[in-house]
């Protein structure tokens, strides 16, 4: 390591001796472990420290080391680099980011993390900070959660068109890409679920995309609560073609949906105001679908498989085990629409 860590010269040495470094099997164990050790040569620093006694050296290598393994120790270089030119660095470095996903973690970065964080030094982010950070997002709406009963206040304050939308992204966790290339073939409602083929990316370029899901668990079959079928059979009747192929959800002339067009037509941000939370996003139905069905009692192999996410392993291994406890998840997420709704609301 940088740190130097001695032993004292033994004195006493024969002639000739005196004027030379001692050889390596002279000096301490811990030199020698700190010379070896392979994270020393990656460039890790512990110090500028001298230690004239060799116990000393041990103790204090002994603690780096221990420090080292918990995940307690920072390097104390590393931890000057603020969080801004960090992050920035990380996202730049990450090649195998999809171009949208750049473009969503640049603007997460931009607009929720480098006000409060951009200039603080990595070392100097506490608990305590991060704590504050998140209460701040919170309070202005910020990665919300709604109640069941405030999905249903939201899709009645958006067009009819485009109510089913707001009750399926949010009850099946589907991704604003994901619902809006969704087609007739991909809802069966007398399965009760909706198959997640493809999705729709949109650049900051107004260029759109069309392609699988960002992952390979991200092509799923999720089961619908039943509350909300008749909804999207209404919608499907009155306001999606016949084809097969035919886009579930579309603009007022029969365009793809973009999430710019959604916004201006549903007036978002006047509508969140009305419903108490101005700092609601589209993606916050997604995450508000996602705590529900946690709350439903999903393991978290099923929840992730439900929400099209990676696991350690991929999400496809459980796939067969995850059809039934969907549809129980389905089924308790069912139990607490109906409890808010009148009988025959959910049809509207």
């Amino acid at each position: 390591m940088s740190g130097r860590i001695f032993r004292q010269r033994k004195r006493g040495r024969p002639d000739g001796e005196q004027g030379r470094s001692p050889p390596l099997r002279e000096h301490s164990q811990a030199a020698v472990r700190a010379l070896s050790d392979p994270l020393s040569r990656a460039g890790l620093r512990s110090g500028e420290t001298t230690y004239e006694r060799e116990r000393d050296a041990e103790r204090a290598l002994s603690l780096l080391e221990a420090k080292m393994v918990t995940g307690d120790w920072t390097d104390p270089q590393r931890s000057k680099v603020k969080l801004g030119d960090y992050a920035a660095k990380w996202i730049s470095e990450r090649t195998e980011l999809r171009p949208r996903t750049v473009e969503i973690y640049s603007g997460l970065l931009q607009r929720h993390v480098a006000p409060y964080f951009g200039n603080v030094a990595l070392g100097k982010i506490n608990t305590e900070m991060v704590r504050e950070w998140r209460a701040a997002l919170a309070s202005n709406g910020v990665g919300a959660v709604l109640t069941v009963a405030q999905v249903f206040q939201l899709a009645d304050l958006v067009p009819v068109r485009l109510r089913a939308l707001i009750l399926l992204a949010t009850f099946a966790s589907l991704r604003w890409g994901e619902v809006a290339a969704l087609r007739r073939m991909d809802l069966d409602l007398n399965a009760g679920t909706v198959s997640v083929r493809q999705q729709h990316v949109e650049l900051d370029t107004g260029e759109l995309l069309v392609g699988p899901p960002k992952s390979r668990a991200g092509l799923r079959t999720v089961a619908i609560p039943e509350a909300i079928i008749p909804a999207l059979r209404q919608h499907l009747d009155q306001f999606t073609e016949s084809e097969p192929t035919a886009l579930v959800f579309t603009g007022a002339n029969g365009g793809i949906l973009r999430r710019s067009n959604f916004r201006r037509a549903v007036k978002w941000s006047e509508i969140t105001r009305k419903l108490g939370v101005p700092g609601l996003h589209v993606h916050d139905l997604r995450h508000t679908g996602n705590t529900i069905a946690a709350s439903a009692g999903a393991s978290l192999r099923d929840l992730m498989a439900r929400m099209g996410h990676d696991s350690v392993r991929a999400a496809m291994i459980y796939q067969h085990r995850m059809a039934e406890a969907d549809h129980k998840i389905a089924d308790v997420m069912n139990g607490k629409i109906t409890q808010v709704l009148p009988a025959e609301a959910s049809g509207h």
